[in-house]
């Protein structure tokens, strides 16, 4: 998954967590399997044998960015990282306790910022690190970091690269025979230091791009990057290329949108085996074997049955043990153990199917977390319009369907997109009520949001999260929070007095994403109770929405639509023509608002992080009176469901599919989930542990006295700069916040025909072709059809 601007969600399973070294890692008694995707062989028989997977937790033990997962000649297995002592295991990863680096345990303890820090098979060790001062480092990043290369006896010898002005190396790594090879930040070269010398030579001009992974395979180097369309082979000792076209055409088919994650953890990551030629791919597909120039890319785990296809897990490194076993380290300081075993079915003997038209990671996650703990139970996850592929909504809905009345439907389904009031008129969905009750004995939950999914007396789905409609800024705040009239009306007063200025983010120059952002408080009033269109509350939409596009545009400059032109370009092409008619682009810009990029922010807070962000804009100089308070439009006391889980009413297996669904909104689940959850325990869960994070524990308090937990900047070429430490929210603004979700009570339930009705005759209309009157009648002329369903 590319990375995003920061209002586009893209949504984090985890939280992220730094944590703090302390004793010995301990085996925990939970089992998963991976199997090789065989069902049987042609004979009925079961086919047998696929690998399981044992959970070690080195939580406790690390703290930062995992660097690295090797084997060391003596056999013994060590992970690198970033700021503590590192971790080895002398018995093939069965436990774990601190592998000193004395320099690198040196850095640390003088808190220097270690960057980078990789290591070879013989204990050859290359670190990158940065040498400055506090008061360096705000102002002058980059100026003042070094590197080192340790050899195995401890000797410390420091390099030096020719690159160019303002250029520093970000990664670095080591080969078999000790050079060092280091990647900078933004140019193509790769630069190395042979072993026993001081001085970098540029070595290898990449026309991608600089690798953010790198590995070797005998004399190869394999090289991959943000802008790679494969993997590059490089031999070292012929100084040329080696295409694999096998290796390739895997890759651009099954991770041609992979991720590096600034290095952090990989979607795909490859690795050398023991055999001489051969490399593996372990990704969110499974782990996969292949021959350099062979004729095939052979499955070894398929992902669907393992934990690494589980947005939850993010890969750092993996290793070939004895026996074909294989030994994975995930961040947060999780390590796996996979290991064969003939004895069991290569794929379970009871399936499950779910389904969701677009991908949706909290039910990957979920459907990962759910088979760890019920090895004998297979989920099928179908999602209907892949990433990349060419089948629209209307196609896939219509397999469904097909699929349903052939009662070969899914078991659970993610009605997100999907026409839910249709599917309940139908009784295609199962009454959850009995089993929400039950649920209610184990946890407690946001009773008014369960009451407020109800429909024709039954609750037919429950959103696993969801999302806030907010205002904030200075005084204007509360007023503009109000409806959707007292909004236009905040906006014309913020426009008059500041008339040279941008009111909102520079996207909203778009008519449709204005009304977009006002549609998801106000849509809900577009229907009457009696399922007709209440024709005046939609021209009171478009008059009001118009008044507030209309004090956007009068900021408008020839900058600025330089600007709004170059964001629209890069949307269209990575969202389609109706981008701004996504509710991902919805959320709130604190960044924007404290860089002077906008002086209003209306939209939605869409989870625990996002909320810290928001509590924390008061603790910044001169913004402390700033405030946030409930958006509300023509509708009030909103809330936007997200990832709707639905029971297919026809599934053979309703029983096995209510578990799973007890497991996905159990306490232990959703304490996890970034989202604001609608078990209120959960989501208590999710504030303690963020709050009571070890690796919080050790860091020195600010000023105010107050812990950091996490840091934003940004800054542009109009001259927009602001930076943000961003506190975890306390007591006083977790309770806060429970007493803003205990006040919804009305879903924003996305109505795709109706909105495209409303947005393209009320473009015409806000963009002055047309008067409201005649806009609402194309309204109801194109809604005709619809609306008589």
């Amino acid at each position: 998954m590319k990375k995003r601007k920061r209002w586009i969600k893209t949504g984090s399973l985890l939280l992220a967590g730094m944590l703090l070294l302390s004793g010995c890692g301990t085996l925990k008694n939970t089992e998963g399997t991976a199997g090789n995707g065989k069902t049987d062989d042609g004979s009925g028989s079961t086919a047998m044998g696929r690998y399981t997977e044992t959970e070690l937790s080195l939580e406790d033990m690390m703290q930062g960015n995992i660097c690295q997962m090797l084997t060391l000649s003596d056999g013994n297995i060590v992970i690198l990282n970033e700021f503590v002592s590192s971790l080895v295991s002398e018995d093939q990863g069965q436990s774990f306790h601190a592998y000193e680096i004395p320099v690198v345990d040196q850095l640390n303890a003088e808190q220097h910022y270690v960057m980078d820090l990789k290591m070879n098979a013989d204990g050859t060790t290359a670190v990158i690190y940065d040498d400055s001062t506090e008061e360096e480092s705000v102002d002058e990043f980059g100026k003042h970091i070094r590197y080192i290369v340790i050899s195995p006896e401890g000797e410390t010898t420091e390099l030096t690269l020719p690159l160019p002005e303002d250029e520093y190396a970000r990664n670095v790594w080591v080969s078999p025979e000790g050079n060092c090879y280091f990647a900078s930040v933004s140019a193509h070269t790769l630069y190395r230091v042979k072993k026993g010398e001081t001085e970098g030579t540029p070595f290898l001009t990449i026309d991608e791009g600089a690798p953010r992974m790198l590995s070797f395979a005998g004399d190869l180097m394999i090289m991959d990057g943000y802008d790679y369309e494969a993997p590059l082979l490089y031999d070292l000792k012929a100084d040329t290329y080696v295409e694999d076209t096998v290796l390739a055409d895997f890759v651009k088919e099954y991770y041609g949108q992979r991720s590096f994650n600034g290095s952090s953890w990989f979607d795909l990551y490859l690795f050398q085996g023991k055999e001489d030629g051969v490399i593996y791919l372990a990704g969110t597909k499974g782990l996969h074997r292949h021959v350099i120039g062979g004729s095939a890319v052979e499955q070894v785990i398929d992902g669907s049955l393992s934990r690494l296809s589980s947005p939850s897990y993010g890969l750092c490194g993996m290793v070939e043990l004895d026996n074909q076993e294989f030994l994975a380290v995930f961040s947060g300081g999780i390590v796996v153990h996979f290991v064969y075993d003939p004895d069991i079915a290569s794929v379970p003997s009871v399936k499950l199917k779910a389904y969701s038209l677009s991908e949706n990671i909290y039910m990957q996650a979920a459907i990962t977390e759910y088979q760890v703990n019920n090895p004998d139970v297979y989920v099928e996850y179908e999602i209907g319009m892949e990433e990349g592929s060419s089948v629209t909504k209307e196609d896939a809905l219509k397999k469904l369907n097909t699929q349903i009345l052939a009662g070969q439907g899914p078991d659970i389904l993610i009605m997100d997109g999907m026409p839910l009031s249709s599917y309940i008129e139908k009784g295609l969905l199962l009454d959850l009520t009995d089993t929400v009750a039950d649920m209610e004995q184990d946890a407690e939950f946001f009773d008014n949001v369960i009451e407020a999914m109800k429909q024709d007396g039954g609750i037919y789905t429950l959103p696993c999260t969801i999302n806030l409609p907010m205002v904030f800024g200075r005084q204007w705040a509360a007023e503009a929070g109000q409806g959707l009239t007292q909004a236009a009306d905040a906006i014309e007063k913020l426009q008059q007095e500041n008339p040279e200025s941008q009111i909102f983010q520079p996207y909203m120059y778009s008519p449709v994403a204005v009304m977009k952002r006002f549609a998801m408080v106000s849509a809900p009033a577009w229907i009457r109770e009696d399922s007709t269109l209440d024709e005046e509350k939609i021209k009171e939409f478009l008059v009001q929405t118009k008044r507030i596009y209309e004090a956007q545009m009068k900021s408008m400059t020839p900058q600025r639509q330089e600007n709004f032109d170059m964001y629209n370009e890069y949307f269209v092409a990575d969202y389609g023509e109706n981008w701004a008619a996504n509710i991902s682009f919805c959320g709130l810009d604190e960044m924007s608002y404290l860089g002077g990029g906008s002086l209003a922010e209306m939209g939605m807070v869409d989870g625990t992080y996002d909320y810290g962000m928001l509590t924390s804009v008061k603790k910044v100089d001169g913004f402390e009176d700033v405030t946030f308070a409930p958006m509300n439009g023509q509708s009030s006391d909103v809330f936007i469901p997200q990832t709707l889980v639905s029971v297919s009413a026809g599934s053979k297996n309703q029983e096995q599919a209510l578990d799973f669904l007890r497991m996905f909104f159990s306490v232990k689940y959703q304490g996890q989930v970034s989202g604001f959850s609608i078990n209120k325990d959960g989501l208590r869960e999710n504030f303690a542990a963020g709050r009571n994070a070890s690796w919080l524990q050790d860091q020195e308090p600010d000023e105010n006295g107050d812990v950091v937990y996490g840091m934003m900047s940004v800054g542009n070429a109009d001259g927009l700069e602001a930076t943000l430490n961003v506190y975890w929210p306390d007591e006083e603004a977790e309770n806060s916040l429970y007493q803003l979700i205990e006040q919804v009570k009305v879903p924003y339930l996305e109505d795709e025909t109706l909105e495209t009705a409303v947005f393209e005759e009320g473009k015409k209309y806000l963009e002055g072709s047309c008067d409201e009157e005649e806009a609402v009648r194309n309204i109801r002329e194109k809604l005709a059809i619809y609306m008589a369903e």
